[in-house]
């Protein structure tokens, strides 16, 4: 008779045998095949582990039907896979040998947190439910995918394994990068360096993302700046959500590492979030560098290096507004939501996109200046 056997790999071998013959034998016909060792195989048939001594009739096995075979770990395995490490070992000592290795502790609370959870509160019972659950859960993935390579030729099968395939593929790529890289799981520290605005502190957000420098308007008037606050600069900022602009300073005294700064921004009506997000036009003007190696932002108008700050030196409650990192950046100012959009001549129009801007920014323009030429000309250009 033959059997079919079916690889982690999805490879398919058909192996020769008897009805008396045992797993033993099986696995030394499928070392043969596969240059795998036979004390390396699993065989399941149905979802469930054969024994070496079992033979093909004794589980109930006949001609053409289909075995799984997986590959034991060679050492401990890490990540997810910790129902493979469990083996003959009771809960204790599982939990034991986990908690003895640190790295490996750390690299399954990254793909299994609730197993992880378990082991260092020293919960067994909980442990080897979970670990039960596992197994199950693989035992009828594995009794799917032997049902759908009895039928190979159907389409609905095709497309079954296929899926099966991709997954296994997406749970392959998680696993790998838990062993090597565990630290892409980790949260990642925005950019923030301290800043002076008109003599008040304040840990300015650096944020390449955002096409201008920002300020809530609680803040303007935290730093006495709402005096110069130009109102014909009034629109609206629009991002994943959105902000209304109360107006433009066209220069703010801002002060890092001890140097002076010239730096034009945008005032909004939102005070959720970073306070102050240095954006891109002065990242542009002052000539800045982020060196994410020396973790440092390098002004070249002032060649200053300035560190960024750790994140345990954060204010976390400054964290996500419209035009920072988290959403976009601010768009062209348009009109204030309030007010029609003003018409504006196609003469000006015309004598903007001679400067090389497209038509459609030039009209933006045009709108949030109220139709002044030069107003429209200095947002083009910010």
């Amino acid at each position: 008779m033959q059997l079919s056997v079916i690889t982690e790999s999805d490879l398919i071998i058909t192996i020769e045998c008897a009805s008396e013959d045992t797993a033993a034998v099986l696995k030394a016909r499928v070392a043969a095949q596969t240059g795998l060792r036979e004390e390396r195989q699993i065989l399941l048939f149905q979802g469930r582990a054969i024994g070496d001594n079992e033979t093909v009739a004794g589980i109930g096995a006949l001609d053409g039907d289909v075995l799984m075979l997986q590959e034991a770990p060679a050492a401990a395995p890490s990540g997810g896979r910790m129902s493979d490490a469990f083996g003959r070992l009771s809960a204790q000592d599982f939990m034991d040998n986990v908690r003895r290795n640190p790295q490996l502790l750390g690299q399954l609370a990254a793909g299994n947190p609730e197993l992880a959870e378990a082991i260092r509160s020293n919960d067994a019972s909980r442990v080897e439910a979970i670990v039960t659950q596992a197994r199950e859960r693989e035992a009828r993935r594995q009794q799917d995918l032997a049902q759908l390579y009895l039928n190979p030729m159907d389409v609905e099968s095709q497309r079954k394994i296929e899926e099966l395939i991709q997954q296994k593929n997406i749970e392959e790529n998680f696993h790998q990068a838990i062993e090597h890289t565990p630290e892409i799981f980790g949260s990642v520290t925005m950019l923030y360096v301290n800043m002076e605005v008109n003599g008040i502190p304040v840990q300015a957000f650096v944020d390449t993302g955002a096409q201008m420098t920002i300020m809530n308007q609680n803040f303007a008037e935290k730093c006495s700046l709402t005096r110069l606050i130009d109102k014909r600069f009034s629109g609206m900022a629009f991002g994943v959500g959105q902000s209304k602009i109360v107006g433009q300073i066209h220069q703010a005294p801002l002060k890092v590492a001890g140097e002076y700064i010239a730096s034009s921004l945008i005032v909004l009506e939102q005070d959720r979030g970073p306070p102050f997000i240095f954006g891109l036009n002065n990242l542009i003007r002052h000539q800045c560098m982020v060196d994410l190696k020396a973790m440092k932002l390098i002004i070249g108008s002032i060649n200053v290096e300035v560190p960024f700050l750790v994140e345990h030196e954060i204010n976390k409650a400054d964290e996500g507004l419209p035009g920072s990192g988290k959403d976009s950046s601010p768009a062209l100012p348009n009109q204030q939501s309030n007010t029609p959009a003003a018409p504006v001549s196609e003469e000006k129009i015309q004598r903007l996109m001679a400067l090389g801007f497209e038509r459609q920014a030039c009209i933006q323009a045009l709108q949030a200046a109220n139709g002044n030429e030069e107003i429209a000309v200095d947002f083009l250009f910010h």
